[in-house]
């Protein structure tokens, strides 16, 4: 079991750093100290084993970062009198995302969730040399896929529904996570 609290001191002074539920104080001279109510020293493997740990993400949770992201967004934003999306698109946006599979989340990229100049936003979905790119608004849904054999599936601007999204796009999602099962 990792200590709550380490003093670690070294030659420099540096700022306090938090990571997560450990505070870490860096402060003069040389020494490493646990403060879990009594003084016992620690390692410096210790202290490099709690520190270097990987820090497990919610990649849902960085996706929707990224759609709220957009929020930020000024009109005319590209420079050519792009609409930003309104709270509704993002919250569209959010919907969708969450009704996905998790299989396919994890396949969502941050950087291929974009604003469109529309006031739209859109995500590319990308696997192998296939495509589906789906554009989300105010009240409707579209998308477009590109595969390889060019057996393509689209549907432009339906009324958004969270709970049946449009057949086609459930048969471009099975075609590109499934034909090669």
């Amino acid at each position: 079991m990792y200590p709550n609290n380490i003093t670690l001191s070294l030659p420099i002074s540096l700022t306090t750093a938090a990571l997560g539920a450990l505070n870490v104080n860096v402060s003069m001279p040389v020494s490493v100290q646990n403060f879990v109510g009594n003084y016992n020293t620690v390692s410096l493997d210790d202290i490099y084993d709690i520190i270097s740990m990987p820090i497990k993400t919610n990649p849902v949770a960085v996706l929707e970062n990224k759609i709220h992201s957009i929020k930020s967004l000024q009109n005319n934003w590209d420079g050519y009198g792009a609409d930003v999306p309104d709270e509704k698109v993002i919250l569209n946006s959010l919907s969708f995302l969450n009704k996905l599979p998790e299989a396919i989340q994890t396949e969502v990229k941050p950087d291929k969730i974009l604003a469109t100049p529309y006031g739209t936003i859109v995500f590319d979905i990308e696997r192998d040399k296939s495509l589906i790119s789906i554009e989300i608004g105010e009240n409707n849904i579209g998308f477009f896929s590109e595969f390889s054999d060019d057996e393509n599936f689209s549907v432009d601007k339906i009324v958004y529904n969270e709970n049946h999204l449009p057949s086609e796009l459930l048969a471009a999602f099975q075609k590109l996570y499934f034909q090669n099962i």
